[in-house]
């Protein structure tokens, strides 16, 4: 575990997007448009502020369609970057092609073989010590090895030819493998993310000013990120 001040704090640190804003501005019902504090004038029309848990956890859906490599890529850009790891929790509904004479691979044996890959864990150490983990029977059940955080990875299996109908019914079972978490996001099989992506997500949705925010986009080529 980690500090729950020290989320909160990373995620408000610099608060200065709302500290800095510029006025905004509204028409006077004369001729001119006029700088107004709109957070006075209308407070009983906003919603409600945000309010930030200090044991806040994020969810992160991923429909993945015979898509197993890069969606242990994925797997590993999330927790490799995120900040608080340990808050982070992932719902996989894998759709594999089970009629082939080559069985395709998992998408979360795929995100433990490369995490050895790069060097990130230790797999004699990790088979020990996540071997039958309380919450990831259905991980043991198809794996070993069992590297770090993959007891956090909640995973639906789907056949691709018989049980697959389409990017909604997929998102909709992810969605039903969340449980209690503070934030949720979905997001495609084939993603890369920033460094603290998950400080800066959350930074994002607190500066909205509105408990009810979204934060939205349709995201760029991976060789645009950082720029």
């Amino acid at each position: 575990g980690d500090d729950h001040a020290t989320f909160v704090g990373e995620v408000l640190k610099p608060d200065l997007q709302r500290a800095n804003a510029p006025p905004e501005r509204a028409f006077d019902g004369g001729k001119e448009w006029k700088d107004i504090d709109v957070a006075q004038q209308y407070e009983h029309h906003r919603p409600p502020s945000p309010q930030l848990p200090p044991n806040a956890t994020l969810f992160v859906s991923i429909a993945s369609y015979r898509d197993a490599e890069r969606c242990g890529r994925t797997l590993v850009e999330l927790y490799r970057l995120a900040a608080f790891p340990d808050r982070v929790y992932v719902g996989v509904v894998d759709q594999r092609d089970t009629t082939t004479t080559t069985t395709e691979s998992y998408c979360i044996r795929e995100f433990c073989r490369l995490w050895y890959q790069d060097g990130l864990g230790d797999e004699k150490l990790d088979n020990e010590k996540f071997l039958n983990d309380g919450d990831s029977a259905e991980v043991v059940a198809v794996l070993p090895p069992h590297c770090e955080h993959a007891h956090r990875v909640r995973v639906t299996y789907m056949d691709a030819a018989t049980e697959s109908a389409g990017p909604v019914v997929a998102r909709a079972k992810g969605d039903m493998l969340m449980r209690n978490e503070t934030f949720c996001m979905q997001v495609d099989s084939h993603m890369y993310v920033v460094k603290h992506w998950d400080i800066e997500l959350v930074r994002e949705w607190w500066n909205t000013d509105n408990e009810f925010g979204i934060v939205t986009t349709y995201v760029p080529r991976h060789e645009h990120i950082n720029r």
